[in-house]
């Protein structure tokens, strides 16, 4: 009699347990949605605070001596306590940089544009004036504080318009790289789309997705084309499928938009400069752990292949303790490219540098290519500028300036002999006077 009442009320106990149990754990979860929600409201309301300023304001940070080219310079920095969006690790503020008409024109990853004439970077202090725009209506806020990763890429001013790449959510939890342009204005900037890709990558696992792997870096081709880079998202099997805009540098016709595959067999390429002198095409990209490739295409003729994912001179992140075996059965990582009928990267990095920017100046008659690098370990070249010296069209190695800053962009104004930096670390602009004795 008692086993029949007490087996009862012990059900009635575990019932009632396990549902106020249940329904806490549930009010928990919804106060954890709830706070992570209020925390991206305010980093959206902190990050636009040079909007509601009117200005993004300058003040000088920092003085450092450069050996460049057997001549001591000055990097010499401006900082700004606004911006604090940024798209790596170790970073404090992410921006992209380009000029025109005499204007410096500088827009943070997450969509603010500001502009100031390159004149007022001489004095210890300035502001960049922000330009108003559309971009908030295109670019998904709550999605770029969730996920840093996704943002603005790239930025390019020519011939009286400016593009914009970013990472473009297509469809719902699908992603692809896409171009904004507009026409280029000290006051208001509409964007419409110039390129949107028809096919975009699921969100998937960890190990075959990534926003990382975007790509993005816009140049000028001609006066009719840009070239654009669009990375693999992870999916890495698309930089070796022909039928795939992903894992190539493409040019685009300014007008018709017609595409032109230049190369395939990329992972993530950061850097693009097109040397107008040699017709050639040089490339920085990102390889896995280990690997980081600067990459020449010398025939514009034919499309290049460069290997990835079969080639690669690094492994995958993990290796040797992680258990890769999935992923090297999709993506060997040959340490040959030529043996496999791939390109050799013309240089490479392992480790990794965190490879970005790169340049090419003539200076004292000798051409000198300059490659920055992000990271945050200066004693594998991190947080660096890495020169090379030209000889026929030949790299040789010349030396790296550590400059202790992870180095998001680069220009070079050849008429004034300045180059201009983003200098990331500490939300930075960096300038060097190329003034020769």
């Amino acid at each position: 009699m008692k086993n029949k009442i007490i087996l009862p009320i012990l059900l009635l106990i575990l019932i009632s347990v396990f549902f106020f149990a249940s329904k806490y754990a549930q009010k928990k979860k919804e106060k954890i949605s709830y706070l992570k929600n209020k925390i991206i409201n305010l980093e959206i309301e902190k990050n636009n605070v040079p909007e509601q300023l009117g200005n993004l304001p300058f003040y000088f940070f920092k003085k450092k001596e450069i050996n460049f080219i057997n001549q001591k310079f000055f990097l010499t920095s401006y900082k700004t306590d606004f911006l604090n969006f940024t798209k790596g690790l170790g970073g404090f503020g992410s921006s992209y940089i380009d000029i025109f008409d005499n204007n410096l024109y500088l827009v943070t990853a997450n969509g603010i544009i500001t502009t100031t004439n390159i004149s007022n970077i001489n004095n210890k202090k300035f502001e960049m004036n922000i330009v108003k725009n559309n971009l908030k209506e295109i670019l998904n806020q709550r999605l770029m504080f969730k996920d840093f990763a996704y943002g603005i890429k790239d930025i390019l001013i020519s011939n009286n318009k400016i593009y914009l790449s970013f990472t473009d959510e297509i469809k719902k939890d699908c992603f692809n790289l896409s171009i904004l342009e507009a026409d280029i204005s000290q006051k208001k900037i509409k964007f419409i789309y110039f390129f949107k890709p028809d096919t975009c990558i699921k969100r998937n696992i960890e190990d075959f997705f990534s926003l990382h792997h975007a790509g993005g870096k816009l140049i000028d081709f001609d006066y009719n084309n840009i070239v654009f880079s669009i990375g693999e998202f992870r999916s890495r099997s698309l930089a070796q499928d022909p039928k795939s805009i992903n894992g190539k540098i493409l040019k685009i016709e300014k007008d018709s938009k017609k595409i032109k595959v230049l190369s395939m067999g990329h992972r993530n390429v950061q850097g693009l400069f097109f040397d107008k002198e040699s017709n050639f095409i040089y490339a920085s990209e990102h390889g896995p752990q280990g690997g980081d490739e600067i990459n020449i295409i010398k025939d514009l003729t034919k499309i290049a292949n460069f290997g990835w994912p079969i080639s690669s001179y690094g492994e995958h992140y993990g290796y040797p303790k992680k258990d890769n075996s999935k992923i090297y059965k999709i993506a060997p990582l040959k340490k040959s490219h030529k043996m496999h009928g791939f390109i050799e990267p013309y240089i490479f990095y392992n480790p990794s540098i965190g490879i970005s920017e790169l340049i090419i100046l003539k200076i004292l008659n000798e051409k000198i290519l300059i490659v920055s690098a992000l990271g945050y370990d200066t004693s594998e070249g991190d947080m660096s500028l890495h020169l090379f010296k030209f000889n026929n069209n030949n790299l040789s190695k010349y030396k790296i300036i550590t400059l202790e800053e992870r180095v998001r962009d680069m220009i070079y104004l050849a008429e004034k002999k300045i180059i201009i930096l983003f200098l990331e670390s500490s939300a930075s602009i960096g300038v060097i006077k190329l003034k020769w004795q």
